[in-house]
């Protein structure tokens, strides 16, 4: 942590050398207009050397348009006009001692004055807006062969561990949103789905940490939106084809992504493949813990799975003409696969005597998990610039099966009076959703965006458990909730200040009953306002300091409050279908500096929870009985940052990493700790078109509860790697990288934790064969012209809801 606070420190004294100016003689004077001839405010303006890629001068337009900045010395320069929506407009212009003062008169917007102008300055690769953060996968060369999930280790505010478990803004409770709508596949199996979707399909990756009134109150996390790479041709077809194979894991992948234009509707479809090798797929386990009562449980288990997942998607879009457009999307996710284990489990008594014992064998037949979502939306743009209609709706299934059977044996005392447990489980969802949003600019720099939705959201799952000598156990759960929502949200821009506030109501109806009437049926409503608030100042070009609050809610899934009983030899799970929303507030400051070298971004966040919904074991006699309850209280103080240096033209330098302190209690229960993570790497161009990266990571587990702690080395938290990537034929088509990760040191990964709780204190230590150590070769080719894009309307819907929808 020390080496990254000083990471930090030795940027802020670059910054501070790179900001000095020294006085000047010389003037440039520009007025910045658009199409219509009316004046640009705050447009970026830039001046530069004839061969430097370094500003010499810059700063942004009054209300006028009008700029005026200070050069140096004389000489010829070129001076950029940067708008937002706009090309860069280009304009060259010579200074002397016979004319000090050079006025280029006016500029307008988008209009590029030379016949070819090239800028070598970095294309900075994150963005600071008033509620998110972006990073621009276009403007990172090394990450056109990586996969998504390797790419997010740059993000940030977001962390992978070493079991490609992601977490954004410390929290595992985030959705995932496809350009800007969201993606139920792509949230509930996030860490496959990114394991195999190629990076080179992604344009940009933005982390919305303090969604405002417009986003649903649900999800105290943040959002992640991807958003996708939908360039077009005019004519004909384009896409890319990719795979990529690790020869230590046997994991291969093959990807497919492609897009075309008829007329005015353009479209495109993707897709991809992987295997999920039982290499990868062993974990063995051992877990030890003493009761309450004195009696010590060891379990060991050791479980093998393999199968095959796939992803698919696609959307298009039909321009009717520049005031209406319809958009629509679809995306999907599907698993198959088996499994078998072995494991065993003993008791024993304070002496040490043996109370029971028993070995057990489990085979997975058939284990599946299919979801698809899909969306339609029309936007409508009047004649008032800025003001926009929009009307969506989206649907969205998941169908999940899984049939497994265990054998008993060797059984020892009386611990149950079952040989046999055979399960069958199936879970039905879908969800209808409506919206209509209307953004619509008041008066000069005040916007107001208004908006309602509702939610028919339908649960069904059905258990059949069969005790072989004991008895059968059938559950039969539908679980509906409706939920009607409305929103305001008023933006005002000041000079260089950008307010935002919002408030948002949420009615929600949430029933569940048992249509084979085995339990009485509930009912509960809720409702909710969510405020939030937000501030953005532009100290200048290059400074913004930002400030929001937020408050958010989490609503309970079917898989924590479905009241199914389920029976091991040593324990008893179910549901809790009088769970509540639990509710999130925080607070956060952010700094953002952007310079033709350096990017910086530095926050702070406290967040705190009240009602958190938290697992409860209590013990009755020899077996624990597991549930949820809103009893959990959770304090989160949280900073980071993200700096990329480019020392040199064909060197860049980058690190990413947070720190935060959680204190967690649960009744009696307290637990406080540090967690982290930090990312450094360092990229090299080098002849041949052959760029090499050399990275580390590390990250130190958050806490999750109130009871564990995690107790794992240093060497498995840590992991290093080097790539070196080559791009060949005409335009750079062929893309080949060679992956080295983890080559030297410890190869398997150890996780060891200790839990401290009421019914039990212990360890539990996993062990995952052959994830380390990688050695992997990905190949992508491109094929096309690229010179449209799919359309997006301006607002979407975006479902970011439930804990626990997969089972």
């Amino acid at each position: 942590m020390n080496k990254f606070a000083t990471s930090f420190l030795l940027a802020l004294l670059l910054i501070i050398c790179m900001g000095s100016t020294p006085a000047s003689a010389y003037t440039v004077k520009v007025k910045a207009v658009d199409s219509s001839g009316n004046p640009e405010e705050y447009a970026t303006c830039r001046v530069f050397g004839s061969d430097s890629i370094h500003p010499v001068a810059a700063g942004v337009t009054d209300t006028l348009g009008i700029w005026t900045g200070s050069i140096a010395k004389a000489g010829t320069y070129r001076l950029q006009l940067e708008v937002i929506g706009s090309a860069v407009a280009v304009k060259n212009f010579t200074i002397s001692d016979a004319a000090p003062v050079a006025d280029l008169g006016t500029m307008t917007s988008g209009i590029n004055e030379l016949s070819e102008v090239v800028v070598t300055a970095q294309r900075p690769i994150i963005t600071k807006e008033i509620d998110r953060i972006g990073y621009d996968v276009k403007a990172d060369a090394t990450a056109q062969t990586l996969t998504v999930r390797e790419v997010l280790r740059r993000v940030p505010m977001v962390s992978v561990d070493g079991e490609g478990n992601i977490k954004v803004n410390g929290s595992s409770n985030f959705k995932v949103f496809k350009n800007g709508r969201p993606s139920n596949s792509l949230s509930k199996n996030a860490k496959d789905i990114f394991d195999a979707l190629p990076a080179a399909s992604i344009k940009r990756i933005e982390v919305i940490t303090e969604p405002g009134a417009k986003y649903d109150a649900e999800g105290i996390g943040a959002i992640l939106n991807i958003v996708t790479d939908n360039e077009t041709v005019i004519k004909g077809i384009t896409g890319r084809v990719g795979g990529s194979y690790d020869f230590i894991n046997n994991r291969a992948d093959g990807n497919l992504w492609l897009s075309s234009q008829i007329d005015k509707v353009t479209f495109s479809i993707s897709g991809g493949v992987s295997n999920i090798p039982e290499k990868m797929q062993r974990n063995r386990s051992e877990y030890d813990y003493t009761y309450e009562n004195g009696t010590r449980s060891l379990r060991t288990e050791d479980q093998r799975v393999h199968g095959l997942d796939e992803w698919f998607g696609g959307e298009a879009s039909w321009e009717i003409d520049s005031l209406n457009l319809f958009s629509g999307e679809f995306n999907g996710y599907e698993y198959h696969v088996n499994g078998y284990g072995t494991g065993t489990q003993t008791l024993t008594a304070t002496d040490g005597s043996l109370l029971s014992k028993y070995s057990s064998t489990y085979d997975i037949a058939n284990s599946s998990y299919f979801d698809i979502d899909g969306n339609i939306n029309y936007q409508h743009l009047t004649r008032r610039k800025g003001e926009a209609l929009t009307f969506s709706y989206m649907i969205s299934t998941t169908r999940q099966k899984q049939q497994a059977d265990t054998h008993y044996s060797d059984i020892f005392g009386s611990m149950f009076e079952y040989t046999d447990f055979n399960n069958d489980f199936r879970l039905n969802f879908i969800e209808h959703t409506f919206q209509a949003d209307w953004t619509r600019p008041v008066v000069k720099s005040h916007t107001l965006d208004m908006g309602a939705k509702y939610i028919l959201r339908r649960n069904r799952s059905k258990t059949n458990s069969e005790y072989i000598g004991w008895q059968n156990l059938y559950s039969d759960f539908r679980h509906i909730t409706d939920v009607a929502a409305a929103y305001a949200e008023y933006s005002l821009k000041v000079s260089k200040m950008t307010l935002r506030a919002g408030l948002r109501y949420e009615f929600s109806k949430l029933k569940a009953d048992y249509p084979d009437g085995s339990q009485d049926a509930f009912s509960s409503s809720l409702n909710d306002w969510v405020p939030s608030a937000a501030a953005s100042w532009q100290i200048n070009d290059a400074n913004t300091l930002t400030a929001n609050y937020a408050t958010r809610i989490s609503r309970p899934g079917i898989s924590y409050l479905n009241p199914t009983k389920k029976y091991t030899p040593t324990s008893l799970s179910e549901g809790n279908p009088n769970l509540e929303s639990a509710h999130a507030q925080s607070v956060k400051l952010t700094y953002m500096l952007i310079r033709p070298r350096i990017n910086l971004n530095l926050w702070s966040q406290y967040a705190f929870t009240n009602n958190d919904i938290a697992g409860v074991t209590i013990l009755e006699g020899n077996i624990l009985h597991n549930t949820y309850e809103n009893i959990g209280k959770i304090r989160t103080f949280s900073a980071g940052g993200f700096m990329q240096w480019t020392p040199m033209d064909k060197t860049s330098v980058m690190v990413s990493g947070s720190i935060n302190y959680n204190d967690i209690s649960q009744t009696i229960f307290k637990n406080t700790g540090w967690g982290g993570n930090i990312y450094m790497r360092a990229t090299q161009k080098l002849p041949l078109n052959i760029e090499a990266e050399l990275w580390a990571n590390y990250y130190q587990f958050s806490l999750s509860d109130a009871f564990t702690r995690s107790k794992n080395s240093f060497m498995n938290n840590f992991w290093y790697g080097l790539s070196l990537t080559g791009s060949y034929l005409k335009n750079k088509a062929l893309s080949v990288s060679l992956r080295l990760t983890n080559p030297f040191g410890q190869h398997n990964s150890y996780f060891r934790n200790e839990a401290v709780r009421g019914a039990y204190t212990g360890t539990s230590v996993m062990r995952m064969d052959d994830m380390r150590m990688q050695i992997g070769l990905s190949v992508g080719y491109r094929f096309g012209n690229l010179n449209a894009s799919v359309k997006k309307t301006a607002a979407r819907i975006t479902n970011d809801d439930l804990q626990g929808r997969k089972n």
